[in-house]
């Protein structure tokens, strides 16, 4: 579960990035920006976790702007009394496929 309206993009906060990955990170956040051109892009995962923050920064190094990091998370999100929906990673076609039934 997480929060409403988001995606989830796995593996781009890891420390490094294999450039399939980096590639799979570009098209993605180039896609949410054809959505919504004015919209930010909020990066987050759970609380202490840290992948999102160097995702955000990843994102930052490649040009991307109206960033923000949300360090609370999916946690917090659900402790201030939100709602939660159900959502599968968006996985590249690299990627081997997991089955996901959210």
């Amino acid at each position: 579960l997480t929060i409403p309206g988001s995606i989830w993009l796995p593996n781009v906060g890891a420390a490094s990035l294999e450039e399939e990955w980096v590639n799979y990170f570009t098209t993605a956040l180039d896609a949410q920006r054809e959505r919504a051109d004015a919209a930010p892009l909020v990066f987050f995962c759970r609380a202490d976790c840290w992948l999102s923050w160097n995702a955000a920064r990843r994102a930052e190094a490649m040009g991307y702007e109206e960033l923000y990091w949300y360090p609370n998370g999916v946690d917090g999100w659900q402790a201030s009394g939100q709602p939660l929906a159900p959502v599968c990673p968006q996985l590249p076609a690299h990627a081997e496929r997991a089955t996901c039934e959210p």
